[in-house]
């Protein structure tokens, strides 16, 4: 069975290495799978999902931006955050949604540079609840 070797990593820190069958992950321009025999490539990964398949089973996972870069030895993402889907605490996702909405909303005298980071802080928060809430086996 053809694999890739992947790497998962965050600034300054290797959070997962393996050879894997199949990576799935939200891109610039759109989902993309991965599979072994692949073209080379680099792509913005945008906060999404990132599930990745191995022979023992399936792992969904929250990335950040990042980018993406594979080439004939080796798939690598570099994320600015990524979470084990089981991982992502819904309740702590939800009040930082809702702090974020209440403070924009808050401020009569935005400026378009911190409108523009709280709305990229909430779309990123909201991508980890459609994470969590889709892989998660607990009952909300």
């Amino acid at each position: 069975m053809n694999t890739i070797p992947f790497t998962l990593a965050t600034t300054g820190k290797t959070l997962y290495t393996s050879d894997v069958l199949r990576i799935t992950v939200m891109t610039k321009s759109g989902e993309i799978t991965i599979l072994p025999g692949h073209i080379p490539l680099v792509t913005v990964v945008v906060p999404g999902e990132l599930t990745i398949e191995t022979s023992n089973g399936i792992m969904h996972f929250f990335v950040g931006q990042g980018v993406l870069s594979l080439d004939k030895e080796q798939c690598t993402i570099l994320s600015s955050v990524t979470e084990l889907s089981d991982d992502i605490d819904i309740d702590l996702v939800n009040d930082a949604i809702r702090r974020a909405a209440e403070y924009s909303e808050s401020q009569s005298d935005k400026n378009d540079r911190e409108y523009a980071r709280l709305q990229a802080q909430i779309e990123r928060d909201l991508a980890r609840v459609r994470v969590k809430t889709k892989w998660s086996t607990e009952r909300f």
